[in-house]
């Protein structure tokens, strides 16, 4: 299986097969782009703020450089493992609208950010023998030529599961 950005916005997933090498063509798969660079959490509690719906905050280095509506993703949590979009930002804290589940991070958690509308794009079958595409909104998505981004995926079918974070550039060849 191969999975790469063909052009600005076009996401490919080329011969996606199960186990026994036959092609899946019925696969749910959901993408999402973050920046490259990282941020390590801070160590400290999760606190929660209450409210409806309810928000958290998750502590962060001074001068993290994240804003207010920026998506972002917790890899390493226990309990917050998925994309959210900042409610708030402060400089030692983000907030997110969220469940309440005690945590302590050890400032070993690594928050990707994303890319604005680049977050859990679908990636839909086009013919029989696994190939997949998904389109990303060019108008409102800025990828850097010649620039590599993390690509998070996610597919699943009844014949296999996966979930993979692997470095994607976005490169036209000659």
């Amino acid at each position: 299986m191969y999975i790469y950005i063909e052009t600005d916005t076009l996401l490919q997933v080329k011969d996606l097969k199960d186990a026994s090498d036959d092609y899946v063509n019925d696969a749910t798969i959901v993408a999402s782009l973050y920046y490259l660079k990282t941020l390590l959490a801070a160590a400290g509690s999760i606190v929660d703020l209450g409210g409806e719906p309810n928000k958290i905050t998750i502590p962060v280095p001074l001068g993290h450089g994240l804003i207010t509506a920026d998506v972002i993703r917790l890899i390493g949590s226990s309990n917050y493992n998925v994309e959210y979009t900042l409610t708030d930002s402060a400089d030692q804290t983000i907030t997110i609208a969220s469940a309440y589940t005690a945590e302590i991070l050890l400032g070993s958690e690594v928050i990707y950010k994303g890319l604005k509308n680049a977050i859990n794009l679908s990636v839909t079958s086009q013919d029989s023998v696994g190939n997949y595409q998904g389109t990303l909104p060019g108008a409102t998505v800025a990828l850097t030529f010649n620039s590599l981004y993390w690509l998070m995926y996610h597919i699943s079918s009844p014949a296999i599961l996966i979930r993979k974070k692997v470095k994607a550039i976005y490169y036209e060849g000659e």
